[in-house]
């Protein structure tokens, strides 16, 4: 493993950072009853989030990397996550789905940056795949 990255391992470690922090929120969601239709969709959504990042962290040990760790300070932003739970109880599941579509809209544009350096490589179609189901997901959380 080389200390430094190269474009394709540095794309890749974003979209798997992305698919992480995606995941987190639709779990985040799915673990706080909000409504029943609304806990289906955001566990489907972690469920197949789940798959991509597992798929994305492989990519990058094709490329002789590792997928990178958490940020330490995700505890610092999961205990937020938590005092958030309140305000979102008060407002309903449609400011919940609201920020997880603001997550997802920003994993789509991060998709869209990377495009340029994944889309001419062996993982283009993995590019597809999370350009998908950001896409995918997006339309699943219109109100």
């Amino acid at each position: 493993m080389s200390f430094l990255r190269d474009d394709i391992q540095v794309a890749l470690q974003w979209l798997h950072s992305w698919a992480l922090e995606t995941l987190s929120h639709f779990q985040f969601v799915a673990d706080h009853e909000v409504g029943v239709e609304v806990v289906a969709l955001c566990g489907a959504l972690a469920t197949e989030r789940e798959q991509l990042a597992g798929k994305l962290a492989a990519a990058i040990r094709d490329t002789g990397d590792l997928p990178a760790e958490p940020d330490p300070d995700r505890e610092a932003v999961l205990q937020v996550q938590e005092q958030l739970s309140g305000i979102f109880a008060e407002h309903g599941s449609d400011a919940m789905l609201a920020y997880c579509r603001s997550r997802e809209e920003a994993f789509l544009a991060q998709v869209r940056q990377e495009a340029g350096i994944l889309e001419e490589s062996e993982f283009r179609s993995l590019l597809s795949a999370c350009q998908s189901s950001a896409e995918l997901a997006v339309d699943r959380l219109q109100p």
